[in-house]
């Protein structure tokens, strides 16, 4: 080897030691990555799901997360606030949004320079409520931290509208996971025949009922099949309306990029265009005006010259004419400025240097009307045409159909189930699977869900992963938070994997976590946020997905904050309306638009009562810890009385109000406004001037504090007029003569309790009535026979018609909601129940509530009893797990609460009315133990006296019989009192359906 040989053989053997090196410092610095942020994690709440090490590149935080979740979005705030201490993470991708987060001006804009810890309290107050997300708290709370969208907007859209497809793995998996049901019948109908082979052939049971209901739930499955499909072939033209959107959208992404998502460089492109033309006939006409100058100058100078020749033959006379007016005008030329032939040249010069630029910005704005103009045109006319008619009206009656053949589903298979388990029991047959399937269908499909997650996540996921990349590279980050929903999890760790992005991907703890209703909703209204109802600002502009790149969101947010400093600042003017409420409740009028109050209180709501839609926004007050505020739209309370009344029901809504000057109450009918005196005098009438069944009444907080207790003036003032009692007996009725009325009762702001104006004379109300000082009692009718006329709730006496007629009429029941278009569905349900299948009454206590049987909807099961004397979380749990088997479903609920369970009533009822109950009776007082038994023995009573029926179709009845027999065997006993101070309202609300969320 020479020597030549030998030195290019040591300078390869370096380059290869050095590239050695580097790569192996590069695996080093990727594993040092890697381990750091294993050890970083070890202690926050995140399960590791996966990692990637890559060699000198950017390294992410792959954060999987539940979105509807508060305490995960709390976990992910301390997560990012670790990452940010510990490893110096400021950069912060996220799903759902695009492009980057002006943050700074985000901020100037909601804080409006108001203190930070106020900001901080503020903004905390707004997480804990389910209003922002974790990541949007931190970027409204921490300077330098840097927020950038991520997803593909197009993909998500086109995957959004892929799952109304019927070939979609997720309907797939949806009509899957109730054929498990009919296995699980099949499964106990084979076990029960076993049992009834091996034993004595006396006791075999006969299965045919059973089969036939089997079979009715696989006919069922079949329509509700039947229903997807047809429901996916109304959805075509959206879904083909989605493709052509995305396929123009991104043909005309290019032209965006170049001029703008508004096009504002192509209208600066435009000005440009413009100035130059102005420019250009500027110095046109400059040019112009110099060469007549110019020429002029030449012009002039040759004729005085050639004069010489003439003046031989001219006399002295002529020669004065023709020379005056030549020599002014050679004065005038020799005065001006004459244009030189150089300046003449420049002007030239520009001129064509202008016109060249002219030229340039045309060719630009024509090639634009050319290539890019008929994108965005094509683009925009397509968002002009909107779906036809037609098509609307069929996927309405496609999605009807469709929620009708789930509820028909559902009730095949209670229907089954309930056989089944009645002919297993006796004979120790377990069918448990069968009780269990609803939670097991749920677990199973979730578990399928997560399973199919990345094939049906992979466009979106993939175009996440690309960007992210993008992003990293663009901006030479070396590390970065990666938020997505856990769903994508297993997806975007392949994703980023392919692009060689190193990443440790970390699951939250309480992902799983069971989500509360309010939780829900709240999610529900951050993500469709823009799309919300505006309160404090009229701005209709809308745009992004997350609240902080909405215009009108932080427009809304500075003037919310304003409108409270404006009440209850230091400089606070404004006196509220009404004053003297529990927690120091307050009423505002007119602070805001027409027939919008805001109440405010330091008495916690339950934030799962899902209220009516007459209940715009309730929340913590800003700068105020500790107290809350909810914004009520009277005008849409009204619009709601209105459009559910009809000839069976009346809707009422009642309020306090002092804008006519003296606080009274007003009580919205179908036929206008009234006051509580005619309201209690008479039922409100329906739009046909009926009489009707039932009066459904909803309200604005009124409760005020009286010797301890709290009451609602409005309630004490219709149970003390003789409403509010159990069936009238069937007795002949009587007439007293007119009783006055007493003075009415001061509220701590000087206004009625509900009784001024309630001068005039009214008969006093029949027997069982209950009148003032009397338990709304009666005698039982004769011969142990329920009593006649019976109507639950309260009724009007009708005095009247009573006299004209000398007839007893049936008053109209009055029952009490939240939510009036849900119980106008609830209704709808209760009414389809039939009296000779509610069956006998189930009587449960703690431990009891999730062995009742189902209940279909035509009633059958429907109504059960339960004692809860004890405040417990196991029994919290009880109603949780009988929610998710079922349970609930259309029931009728007496939850006689009592002891220190009291407190939890509000939360129960709730959490009974959103897993699916249809009426629950709770007491409104606080009962002592042996009272709630006593209760809970006489109804024991009534359905053994009177049989499963009792007479009766609703629990609310059924609770009435209860306090008359109480009333009955023990005249006068004082521990009755409580009830008829508490009266028997009920609650008719039932949860929206909600399909499955996924990531």
């Amino acid at each position: 080897m020479n020597r030549r040989s030998l030195i290019r053989s040591s300078w390869r053997l370096a380059v290869l030691l050095a590239a050695v090196i580097v790569a192996a410092c590069d695996q080093s610095s990727a594993a040092n990555k890697l381990a750091t942020a294993e050890a970083l994690v070890a202690k926050a709440p995140v399960e590791v799901v996966s990692r990637h090490a890559a060699a000198d590149r950017p390294f992410v935080y792959l954060i999987g997360e539940n979105h509807a979740s508060v305490a995960n979005q709390l976990e992910l705030v301390e997560l990012l606030k670790a990452l940010r201490r510990e490893s110096g993470v400021e950069t912060i991708l996220v799903e759902g949004s695009n492009g980057p987060f002006p943050l700074k001006k985000i901020r100037a804009e909601v804080d409006a320079g108001r203190d930070d810890d106020a900001l901080r309290v503020y903004w905390r107050e707004q997480l804990e409520w389910g209003r922002i997300a974790g990541y949007e708290f931190v970027a409204l709370t921490t300077p330098g931290v840097v927020v950038h969208g991520v997803e593909d907007m197009l993909a998500k859209r086109l995957y959004e509208t892929s799952l109304t497809t019927y070939d979609s793995p997720t309907v797939k998996l949806e009509i899957e996971s109730y054929r498990l049901g009919a296995l699980r019948l099949r499964e106990g109908l084979s076990a029960l025949e076993q049992r009834s082979t091996a034993g004595d052939t006396a006791t075999t049971p006969d299965t045919s009922q059973l089969r036939e209901a089997i079979v009715a739930y696989e006919q069922s499955l079949s329509e509700y099949t039947q229903a997807w499909q047809a429901y996916s072939q109304a959805m075509r033209p959206m879904r083909y309306r989605a493709r052509e959107f995305a396929r123009l959208r991104r043909a005309a992404e290019p032209v965006f990029a170049r001029y703008g998502e508004d096009l504002t460089e192509m209208k600066r492109l435009e000005d440009a265009l413009n100035a130059s033309a102005k420019r250009f006939n500027r110095l046109s006409a400059e040019y112009k005006r110099k060469l007549k100058q110019y020429n002029r100058s030449i012009l002039g100078g040759r004729s005085f010259g050639d004069t010489g020749s003439l003046e031989d033959g001219l006399d002295d006379e002529h020669i004065k004419e023709y020379m005056e007016p030549l020599t002014r005008s050679r004065r005038r030329l020799l005065g001006a400025e004459v244009p030189t032939s150089a300046g003449l040249e420049r002007t030239q010069q520009k001129l064509d240097q202008e016109y060249e630029r002219y030229q340039r910005l045309k060719a630009r704005y024509d090639a634009f009307v050319a290539n890019d103009y008929p994108k965005i045109k094509a683009l925009d006319d397509f968002l002009r045409r909107k779906p036809s008619s037609t098509e609307v009206k069929a996927i309405e009656a496609a999605v009807e159909s469709r929620t009708e053949s789930i509820a028909r589903l559902e009730d095949a298979y209670f229907t089954a189930a309930n056989r089944l388990h009645a002919l297993a029991r006796p004979l120790g047959v377990d069918v448990n699977a069968t009780q269990r399937f609803w939670a097991e269908r749920r677990e199973w499909l979730e578990q399928r869900q997560r399973e199919t997650a990345e094939q049906e996540l992979r466009e979106r996921d993939a175009a996440m992963a690309e960007n992210t990349r993008r992003y990293l590279q663009a901006h030479a980050a070396p590390l970065a938070a990666l938020i997505v929903g856990y769903a994508h999890l297993p997806g975007m760790a392949t994703q980023l994997r392919e692009r060689g992005v190193g990443f440790i991907a970390l699951r939250l703890h309480s992902s799983d976590a069971d989500i509360e209703p309010w939780e829900r909703r709240a999610w529900e209204a951050r993500r469709v946020g823009a799309r919300g109802e505006r309160l404090f600002t009229t701005d209709p502009s809308i745009k992004e997905l997350s609240p902080l790149l909405d215009p009108r969101w932080r427009a809304e947010e500075k003037a919310r904050f304003g409108l409270f400093e404006h009440l209850y600042g230091v400089d606070a003017d404004t006196v509220p309306s009404l004053r003297g409420l529990v927690g120091d409740g307050r009423v505002y009028e007119g602070v805001l638009s027409e027939g919008r109050v805001i109440t405010t209180s330091r008495k916690p709501f339950d934030r799962n009562a899902d209220l009516g839609d007459h209940v715009l926004e309730r929340g913590p007050l800003p700068g105020r810890p500790g107290e809350y505020y909810q914004i009520i739209d009277r005008q849409r309370a009204q619009q709601s009385v209105r459009e559910l009344s009809d000839s069976r029901t009346a809707y009422a809504y009642a309020y306090r109000t002092a804008e006519t000057g003296t606080p009274s109450y007003q009580i919205v009918t179908p036929t206008g406004k009234t006051s509580v005196r005619q309201f209690l005098e008479s039922p409100p009438r329906t739009a046909d001037s009926s009489v009707p069944e039932r009066v459904v009444l909803f309200r604005e907080p009124d409760e005020v504090q009286r010797g301890g207790v709290v009451v609602s003036p409005l309630l004490d003032r219709m149970r003390a007029s003789g409403t509010g009692g159990p069936p009238h007996d069937g007795g002949s009725p009587t007439v007293s003569s007119a009783a006055p009325e007493p003075e009415p009762r001061r509220l701590p702001d000087g206004s009625d309790d509900g009784r001024a104006g309630d001068k005039a004379p009214r008969a006093q109300a029949p027997p069982g009535a209950g009148g003032r000082g009397t338990p709304p009692l009666g005698p039982p009718g004769a011969g142990g026979a329920p009593p006649s006329g019976s109507a639950g709730g309260s009724h009007w006496s009708h005095p009247w018609l009573v006299a004209m007629l000398g007839v007893r009429p049936r008053p109209p029941r009055v029952y009490q909601t939240v939510n009036p278009r849900r119980a106008d569905r609830n209704l709808a349900v209760l009414d389809r129940q039939r009296g000779r299948d509610l069956g006998e009454v189930a009587f449960v206590d703690e431990q009891g509530l999730a062995s009742v049987p189902f209940t279909p909807r035509d009633g059958e099961h429907a109504r059960i009893a339960v004692f809860h004397a004890r405040n417990t979380e196991g029994f919290r749990r009880q109603v949780t797990e009988a929610a998710a088997l079922g349970k609930l479903r259309n029931k009728q609920v007496a939850l006689i609460t009592c002891g220190d369970a009291f407190v939890e009533t509000t939360a129960l009822r709730e959490a009974l009315l959103d897993g699916g109950a249809l009426m629950v009776w709770v007491p409104e007082r606080q009962l002592q133990v042996q009272q709630g038994r006593a209760l809970y023995d006489y109804v024991q009573g009534v359905v053994r006296e009177l049989g499963p029926e009792a007479g009766t179709k609703t629990i609310d009845e059924l609770m009435m019989h209860a306090f008359q027999r109480w009333q009955r065997e023990h005249p006068g006993d004082p521990a009755i009192r409580i009830f008829e101070q508490s009266g028997t309202w009920v609650r008719l609300d039932r949860p929206e359906f909600r399909a499955p969320q996924t990531g």
